[in-house]
C-alpha cells in the first residue's frame, strides 16, 4: 500500500516541480504580443487573431524555456538565498539534466510553432531565446545594458505581434513600449537594490544607487505616459482610428502606471510585473478598464 502511494506521489510532485519551474504566473507579461492586433482594430479577424494565440503560446513557451535555464544556471546562488532556495533545481525537486531536457524541449516547441506562423514570428521567437541566453551568461552583468536587455525582451513581444504576423507597427505603440519596458526595467532593478538594503552582492546592481534608479524610474514612466497621451491627441492617431474620442484611454492606462510607480516607491514593490499585476487589485482594475475602453473607443461604440 505505501508503494502505491508513493507511485501516485512521485508522478503529482514532479509535475507540480515542472510547473513551478515553468512559472506559468509570468506568462502574463506576454500580453505585450497582442497590443498590434488591438490597435490594428484585427480582433475580428479570425487567422489573424488565431495566430496572434499562436505566437502568444510560442513565447510563453519560449520564456518557460528561458526561466529553466536560469534556474540551472543559478542554482548555486539560489540555494543561499532565502526565498529562491525552494525553486525546483536549487531544492533538488528536479535535477540539472531534468531541467535542461525541459528548458531545450520547451525552446524547441516554441520555435516549432512560431515558424508554423510565419518565418518573421519564427525569427523574433529565436532572437528572443539567443537573447536571454546571452542575458545569462554575460549581459546581466553589465550596468544598464542589462536593463536594455530585459525592455528588448518586452519589444521582441510587441514586434512579434505585429512584424511577426504581418501588421505594420504604429509607431506610437513602439515609442510607448520602449518607454513602459524600460521604466519596467528600472523599477525592477530599483526594486532588487532596495530588496539588499544598499548592498547588492552582483557587480551590475552595485554599479548603480538608489538615487539614480529612483530619477530612473520616474523619467522613464513619465515618459512612457506622455508618449500614450500623445498618441491619443495626435491628428493622424484619431484619423487612422476613426476614434474622437481616443483620449478617453488615457486617464486607465496613468492610472496604471500611477499606482505601480507608487507601489514601488511605498511598498518596494516591481521586481515582477506579472505579480504586481495579479497582486494588486486597483492595477488589475485599471488595466481592464483601459481594455475595455481602448475597445470600445476604438471599435467605434463612443
Amino acid at each position: 500500500m505505501t508503494q502505491l502511494k508513493l507511485a501516485i506521489n512521485v508522478p503529482a510532485m514532479n509535475l507540480s516541480a515542472y510547473l513551478r519551474l515553468a512559472r506559468p504566473l509570468d506568462w502574463l507579461k506576454n500580453g505585450f504580443v497582442p497590443l498590434g492586433l488591438l490597435f490594428a482594430e484585427a480582433w475580428h479577424h479570425a487567422p489573424l487573431v488565431i495566430d496572434v494565440a499562436l505566437v502568444t503560446v510560442a513565447f510563453c513557451l519560449a520564456a518557460s524555456a528561458v526561466y529553466a535555464f536560469n534556474d540551472v544556471s543559478d542554482a548555486d546562488a539560489d540555494r543561499k538565498h532565502p526565498r529562491k532556495r525552494q525553486r525546483p533545481v536549487a531544492s533538488g525537486a528536479i535535477s540539472v539534466r531534468q531541467a535542461l531536457v525541459f528548458s531545450i524541449s520547451l525552446a524547441f516547441l516554441a520555435l516549432a510553432i512560431a515558424a508554423w506562423v510565419r518565418a518573421e514570428a519564427l525569427g523574433l521567437v529565436g532572437a528572443y531565446l539567443v537573447l536571454n541566453l546571452f542575458y545569462s551568461r554575460l549581459l546581466r552583468r553589465i550596468p544598464f545594458v542589462d536593463v536594455l536587455t530585459i525592455a528588448a525582451g518586452f519589444m521582441l513581444r510587441v514586434l512579434a505581434g505585429t512584424v511577426g504576423v504581418g501588421i505594420p507597427p504604429s509607431g506610437w505603440l513602439l515609442a510607448t513600449a520602449l518607454a513602459l519596458t524600460l521604466f519596467l526595467g528600472f523599477a525592477k532593478r530599483r526594486a532588487e537594490f532596495v530588496a539588499a538594503n544598499g548592498e547588492p552582492a552582483r557587480a551590475s546592481l552595485a554599479a548603480y544607487n538608489q538615487r539614480l534608479l529612483n530619477g530612473l524610474t520616474v523619467a522613464t514612466a513619465l515618459a512612457a505616459g506622455a508618449l500614450y497621451v500623445g498618441f491619443t491627441f495626435d491628428a493622424r492617431s484619431i484619423q487612422w482610428h476613426a476614434a474622437p474620442n481616443l483620449w478617453m484611454t488615457a486617464p486607465p492606462a496613468l492610472a496604471v502606471l500611477a499606482r505601480y510607480t507608487w507601489l514601488a516607491f511605498r511598498n518596494g514593490k516591481g521586481e515582477n510585473p506579472a505579480r504586481e499585476l495579479i497582486g494588486d487589485a486597483w492595477i488589475a482594475i485599471f488595466a481592464l478598464l483601459w481594455l475595455a475602453i481602448t475597445m470600445a473607443v476604438i471599435g467605434g461604440f463612443t
